[in-house]
């Protein structure tokens, strides 16, 4: 059964309603959907898909202020990937970006969503690039947050070092004093309640014990991933999206999405428009700073490839 909750932001009332969606192997996967109840006309869909460690209610805080703005969507669908948050318990073989790509068009098939815009956090990018030739049409405009057809190697080695120092909190005050410790150096735009929210999106709650929101199989593949080896290489992936409208917005403080990288993408992308997240590391939060309006912006432009000068916002 579904259930429905109510949030005021601003003037505007944002409902939140859980949504379910089985996939083409049975598996259900859980996510929101969030939407005001008079959207203005011509506003469109938004399916947000959050970190591949992470899960849909990383983005909550960001999409009740982006949905009370004037241009902002009308809807906003976020879910977690098999593995992940509500959809904890779903066996899982490790991480699969291709697979995770084939999930992202069921679940977005059973709930009739055919044209959207998809913002895909860090390497979820990778993810939404995968899922671009599998259904050319289906995605209108595109936000990386953070995310990029390849990583820095540099910056791939120390998530890896910061993974395995990542050590399991014995209680919720610890979680706190373990995220500050890895991330407040790249982070200092964050409030002490981004703090917490981040820390009961990172670990669950059970039984006031805080445990990983991913699975064992993917807990023990992000733990054995050679991060140092071949990337996934999706420069001809992003080719594809050369004319399509895309907003990239980068960490000042990201070690994985570098200055070079975002250079690449632009080269082979002259109308993307890059946004830089001011005290804000690899992955920003969208709440924080000035990003809701950029990204409310840029959804409601009709012709936002059309001023290449202008892509540095």
């Amino acid at each position: 059964m579904s259930t429905v909750e109510r949030f005021a932001v601003d003037d505007q009332e944002v409902i939140r309603t859980t949504v379910r969606a089985s996939m083409t192997d049975g598996a259900i996967l859980h996510g929101y959907r969030y939407q005001i109840e008079t959207p203005a006309p011509g506003r469109r869909d938004l399916v947000a898909l959050p970190q591949v460690s992470g899960c849909g209610l990383e983005y909550q805080r960001g999409v009740l202020r982006l949905l009370a703005e004037k241009n902002g969507p009308a809807r906003v669908f976020t879910f977690d990937l098999r593995g992940r948050g509500l959809s904890y318990d779903i066996a899982s073989g490790g991480l699969a970006y291709a697979s995770d790509s084939d999930d992202v068009i069921s679940f977005c098939d059973a709930l009739g969503l055919h044209h959207f815009d998809l913002l895909a956090s860090g390497h979820s990018a990778l993810i939404a690039l995968l899922t671009t030739p599998k259904r050319p049409g289906m995605i209108r405009k595109l936000i990386l947050n953070d995310g990029a057809p390849l990583f820095d190697g540099v910056g791939i080695a120390r998530s890896k070092t910061t993974f395995h120092r990542a050590t399991q909190p014995k209680d919720w005050e610890q979680a706190l004093s373990v995220l500050r410790d890895l991330k407040g150096q790249d982070f200092p735009a964050l409030s002490d309640t981004d703090w917490e929210e981040l820390s009961r999106i990172q670990w669950q709650d059970h039984n006031g014990t805080p445990v990983p929101s991913i699975d064992k199989p993917l807990f023990d593949d992000f733990s054995s991933i050679d991060f140092e080896g071949e990337q996934e290489d999706l420069w001809p992936e992003w080719a594809i999206l050369a004319k399509r409208p895309v907003l990239l917005i980068r960490g000042e403080n990201s070690a994985m999405v570098t200055q070079p990288i975002s250079d690449q993408m632009a080269k082979a992308h002259s109308g993307l428009r890059i946004k830089i997240a001011s005290g804000q590391g690899h992955v920003p939060l969208l709440h924080v700073g000035d990003l809701v309006p950029v990204i409310a912006n840029f959804l409601s432009d009709r012709n936002p490839t059309a001023h290449p000068d202008q892509t540095a916002l």
